[in-house]
This record gives structure tokens, C-alpha cells and sequence, in this order.
């Protein structure tokens, strides 16, 4: 693991903070593709934040000394042996300095989502406790026991709490510029944006052909007239406009009749001098077709006999 911010030498002379320069110095000494951000302060203090490449985010509390849990309440044993309530659970404060980390990471990128995993370590219980277990499995927290196997604990709670969305190499060097107060990398920016341009492509594409509105035609109103197109043979496409004032006058009156007031729908084949088989040979006028079957009448104006189907 490589270090992206490393403890102060005067950090490292802090005997408060013996436990928490112990891990890190662990945690950067694991075989694991990936970097560490020491004492990362953000509103609230993260002891470390660390990301796996390709794997998983992990905001790290680390607590000295020997802990309990009794009845949910936690309590810390001092150096006379005697254990005092603490205020705040271990886990609920490593949860809420997570959630510090995920949003000022969201702000500073422009509103990239992080998953964040949180991790209770307790250097000097190098045994489990049955207690400590449950309570941080019940608020979603893992726990790493003592130092020794280190890279085997984090792969077992990596492999427990899967990350929904892993950090690249670029997603590393943005997100830690971003705790560090620094521009995020010009590629990750135009990957980014590219990303939000595909989206909304896609996003575009999905939405129903009325709502894009009508191909342009003369004489129609794309504002309010919605396209029906039907595939006629190898004639093309043939577009019916309709508007909403016809829509709702051939709803009352299905006949169209001339004391409706409302003209029949207007019927557009699009002229083409295209061939209708590409043969490579320019014919230069429309081929001659067969009759056509389905061929567009004005309505009201068919004979009683008529079958298109025929």
C-alpha cells in the first residue's frame, strides 16, 4: 500500500496516538495494490482512510487499550484496570466520520458517489470479542483483531462488504486530491465528462418518439402534433400527423365527417428518386412499383368494397 499523506514526526512522538501510527505503519507494509491517507480531518477526523485498488474504500477508527460491551453501552479500561462508559460507541463514530469523508469527497468532485466501508481496529484485542462482534456486525462495521494477519482480516471484511462501485487508479488519485483540498487529475475530469455525455445520450435515446416530436414537415405543427410511422413494404415511411384538436374531434365524431369541422388527417409520402433495390445503377426518376395495397385515401373517400388486405 502506498502512502498518500504520512504521519508528522511529531504525530509519531504523540504517545496518544500510538495505536493509530501502529496500524498505519501495518496497513502500509500489506501486499495489497492500493493507497493510505493518514489522519484525514474533514469536519470529522477518519484515523485512516484507505482505498484497494479495483476492490473496496475503507474509512479506519482505531481504538487502544481494551474495550467491552455490556447491554450495547461500550466501556473503555483505563491504566488502573477500571472500566468508564464512553459517550459514543466506537462504531457509531467511525460511521458518522465515514459519512464526512463520502460527502466532502461528493462536493469537491461534483457530485461523484463513493461507497465507503467502515472498519473498527482494535490493535491491542488481538482476540475477538463475542460482544464487540455482534454489536459492529449489527451496525454494519468490520472488525480487525490485533495486527497479526492483517492482510488476511482486510481480505476477509473486503470480502464480506463488497465495494457497489471499486476505485480505479484515477478514481484513487482524484478522491485523495479531493481530501487533500487539490484539483482532482485533468483525465479523471474528461473521463468524468465523458461519462455524464453518455448518460445523457443514453438517457435521450430511451425516451419515446413523441416526446423527441415530429419529423420536420411543411404545413405541420411539431409543437402539437404527435408522428405515427408504419413500414410499407419497401416503399419507405409514412407519417400521419395528427394534432391534439384533431385527436379529440375524430374521438366524438369517428367519421370525420364535414359537420364535425375537422379536415381528415393529412396522409405524406415523402417524395425519392432513390432506387428501391441498390443495384448500384442510378435510375435517376422513382421505379415503377406494383400496385399498392395499402395506398393512402382521404378518409370518407373509400369505396364500401374496398379491402386493403385484398
Amino acid at each position: 500500500m502506498e502512502p498518500v499523506k504520512q504521519p508528522t514526526q511529531e504525530q509519531r512522538d504523540d504517545p496518544n496516538l500510538r495505536a493509530e501510527i501502529a496500524f498505519y505503519d501495518a496497513l502500509t507494509r500489506v501486499k495489497l495494490d492500493g493507497s493510505v491517507y493518514y489522519d484525514v480531518r474533514v469536519g470529522r477526523q477518519v484515523d485512516a482512510f484507505a482505498w484497494f485498488k479495483d476492490r473496496w474504500r475503507g474509512a479506519f477508527e482505531v481504538k487502544g487499550s481494551q474495550h467491552m460491551v455490556k447491554d450495547d453501552n461500550w466501556y473503555l479500561r483505563d491504566t488502573n484496570g477500571n472500566f468508564s462508559k464512553l459517550d459514543t460507541s466506537p462504531p457509531d463514530q467511525a460511521l458518522a466520520a465515514a459519512m464526512a469523508v463520502r460527502d466532502i469527497i461528493k462536493d469537491r468532485l461534483g457530485e461523484h458517489k463513493v461507497w465507503i466501508n467502515v472498519v473498527l481496529v482494535l490493535p491491542d484485542m488481538p482476540t475477538e470479542d463475542e460482544a464487540i462482534s455482534q454489536y459492529a456486525k449489527d451496525h454494519r462495521v468490520g472488525v480487525i483483531w490485533g495486527l497479526e494477519n492483517l492482510q488476511a482480516q482486510l481480505l476477509g471484511i473486503i470480502s464480506a462488504q463488497p465495494d457497489k462501485d471499486p476505485p480505479d487508479e484515477l478514481d484513487i488519485l482524484a478522491e485523495s486530491a479531493a481530501l487533500a483540498r487539490k484539483a482532482p487529475p485533468e483525465q479523471w475530469l474528461n473521463r468524468k465528462a465523458m461519462q455524464k455525455e453518455a448518460a445523457a445520450s443514453s438517457q435521450s435515446h430511451r425516451l419515446p418518439a413523441q416526446s423527441r416530436g415530429p419529423a420536420s414537415n411543411p404545413g405541420v405543427n411539431a409543437a402539437v402534433s404527435p408522428t405515427y410511422s408504419f413500414e410499407i413494404h419497401n416503399h419507405g415511411t409514412l407519417n400521419i400527423y395528427l394534432s391534439d384538436s384533431q385527436l379529440s374531434a375524430f374521438s366524438s365524431d369517428p367519421s370525420g365527417s364535414e359537420s364535425a369541422g375537422v379536415e381528415p388527417p393529412a396522409a405524406i409520402i415523402p417524395s425519392s428518386s432513390a432506387d428501391a433495390v441498390d443495384d448500384g445503377v442510378e435510375t435517376g426518376a422513382p421505379p415503377e412499383l406494383e400496385a399498392d395495397p395499402f395506398e393512402v385515401r382521404p378518409a370518407g373517400d373509400l369505396p364500401d368494397d374496398y379491402d386493403p388486405f385484398s
